[in-house]
């Protein structure tokens, strides 16, 4: 589990005063910065930051602590209040459900949420969004984006990652996620672009144009090959034979 004093400490070496507080999210380790809205300018100046920094910022920390970075705008110091309290109204209605919630201003009145949930499926997608809305309706708010979690994530683990794009390879972003998509129902283009990225950048994986994905030398020592049946290499033979046909 990442560290959050770790995190903080490496914010303040940089200078980066702007990010009021740092969370690790639970469910996917992920990065949380959160950082008032009226800190936001078109342009850095002194007491401000601009989307632009922000961008970098991400992708640094990203980098460096080999994770997801999301950044929550707050509108006021009573953030975490609101947060808090639309958590409780929403778990209250439909039964303790909710495991974990965020919300993020992305604009003046437009809220946007992280929402992790137990058992989650399309129904109740739909059911969480409309009384969240309802529960907007009597403020000044409007419901942006809703990024949905289920309780359960269901994600490769590298050493699989790797495999099937040895396998597959060269293959398109597209084509990995539908296949992985198979065993893996967590799995979604975001997080895997991300992943992918992140292996790249580590010398894992090979980037070649149009868009395809490919083993480097070194990460062979990772996926298992030999003459046993289910090794990667027959897998991959009998992969390349089915495109064939």
């Amino acid at each position: 589990m990442l560290d959050d004093d770790e995190i903080k400490a490496h914010l303040e070496a940089a200078g980066r005063d702007y990010v009021i507080d740092v969370r690790v999210r639970a469910y996917d380790e992920a990065i949380l910065l959160y950082i008032p809205r009226e800190r936001v300018a078109p342009k850095v100046k002194q007491g401000f930051t601009s989307f632009r920094q922000i961008k970098n910022l991400q992708k640094h920390l990203g980098e460096y602590f080999s994770t997801v970075v999301d950044v929550i705008f707050m509108k006021s110091e009573s953030h975490s209040d609101l947060e808090a309290g639309f958590f409780q109204l929403l778990n209250r209605r439909f039964n303790d459900r909710l495991k974990s919630m965020y919300i993020s201003f992305s604009g003046e009145k437009v809220i946007d949420s992280w929402i992790e949930v137990k058992e989650l499926d399309d129904l109740l997608k739909a059911q969480i969004s409309e009384h969240f809305s309802e529960l907007l309706a009597g403020t000044d708010l409007i419901l942006g984006e809703i990024q949905w979690v289920g309780s359960k994530v269901n994600l490769p683990s590298t050493p699989a990652l790797l495999r099937l794009i040895k396998i597959l390879q060269p293959v398109e972003l597209g084509y990995l996620s539908k296949s992985l998509k198979e065993n893996y129902d967590s799995v979604d283009e975001k997080w895997l672009k991300k992943t992918l990225d992140n292996l790249r950048r580590k010398g894992v994986l090979h980037w070649q144009k149009p868009g395809s994905y490919t083993l480097t030398a070194d990460s062979l020592n990772f996926v298992p090959a030999g003459t046993r049946r289910s090794s990667s290499d027959i897998d991959r033979a009998l992969a390349l034979g089915r495109r064939k046909w």
